[in-house]
């Protein structure tokens, strides 16, 4: 499972029906959606497209309601939760959708608790956006408002158009939205770390566009490359050149340490530039690490791929894994891609 990878899959969908000319990226959500989207605050401010793609809209992460949170925020955990808290307020909010996760309600004025700053606002060039000031990474913004941009505006399913448009031409002929399109001996076990050992009880679902997509190596090297190679692998152009420089930007400058093991220092339209001269996208979801990553290099630009069991919790165990171990994996496949893409190893 590839978790928030799903975001510039989501990203790449709308730029596609932006380069149709069926959307904008500096028009105001609410013309492409069936409801009204404002900040209670700043109700003559419009939230753009490309507010809700770079971060910048207000929104938080998760809004209550959407996922049945935990710790990770990376619900639905029901069998974690009947098996640990029992925890019947998350259930009645998953199982009766309608009573917490209303879309009217969701943004109504009362909920003014949701939005966390003005919708981008206006600082001096050059000046760094930080965690709630002017910045928030938002599962909100994409997993609630623009996959839903998607359909509306292209009158399929989200499935249905990321399959048609991106995963079909790009032939990820094993990327899935469910879990019952594979054999089980293929999927990988989920593991996470609650403070009392490992355990693999886990939930094996989710939301379409929320960490639910399965894929490998292979198929999803596909989708690196399109943004290595300016939009385009194999022959097939998913994205025009200069659609792919726009959207990996950077467009605001961060300083984040929240990505080891390097700092995030610029933020695109959902693409994050590293201070090793890397970028790409990471996702975390129930017991799964992906990493889509990429150097320039000098004119042959070189990436890396990582799938692996992950656990998200933040045990010490935990953050001594990853410290010692996960970031000399992720230097060493550097090193081996830089060298292969020089040509001095094959």
């Amino acid at each position: 499972m590839i978790g928030s990878v799903d975001k510039p899959i989501i990203t790449t969908a709308i730029l596609q029906l932006v380069e149709r000319g069926l959307v904008r990226l500096d028009d105001d959500i609410n013309k492409y959606l069936p409801f009204s989207v404002r900040h209670p605050d700043y109700p003559d401010k419009p939230i753009t497209i490309k507010m809700l793609l770079a971060h910048t809209s207000g929104l938080p992460h998760d809004v209550p309601g959407i996922t049945t949170d935990d710790f990770s925020n990376n619900g639905p955990w029901i069998r974690w939760l009947l098996k640990h808290e029992f925890n019947l307020s998350a259930l009645r909010k998953y199982f009766f959708p309608q009573t917490d996760r209303s879309i009217d309600r969701k943004f109504s004025p009362e909920n003014a608790d949701f939005w966390l700053f003005e919708p981008d606002p206006a600082v001096p060039t050059g000046e760094i956006k930080h965690i709630g000031d002017g910045y928030q990474y938002s599962n909100t913004a994409f997993y609630t408002l623009l996959v839903r941009v998607i359909e509306e505006v292209s009158g399929q399913s989200y499935v249905k158009y990321i399959s048609e448009n991106i995963y079909e031409p790009l032939n990820m002929e094993n990327t899935s939205f469910e879990i019952s399109d594979y054999p089980r001996d293929q999927i990988a076990i989920p593991y996470e770390d609650f403070g009392e050992g490992l355990e693999n009880d886990l939930p094996i679902t989710g939301m379409a566009a929320s960490g639910k997509t399965r894929t490998n190596i292979i198929d999803l090297a596909q989708f690196l490359l399109i943004h290595m190679n300016k939009g385009s692998t194999g022959g097939v152009q998913i994205l025009k050149p200069e659609t792919v420089e726009l959207m990996h930007g950077p467009i605001t400058s961060l300083d984040i340490n929240d990505f080891p093991p390097s700092h995030c220092t610029g933020c695109g339209l959902s693409w994050f530039h590293f201070d090793d001269s890397s970028q790409g996208h990471s996702g975390f979801v129930a017991g799964n690490c992906a990493d889509i990553l990429y150097k320039e290099g000098d004119g042959n630009p070189y990436g890396i791929i990582i799938l692996m069991t992950y656990s998200g919790a933040k045990t010490p165990l935990v953050w001594e894994w990853w410290e010692k171990y996960f970031v000399e994996v992720r230097e060493l496949l550097f090193k081996e891609a830089e060298l292969i893409a020089s040509g001095q190893q094959k």
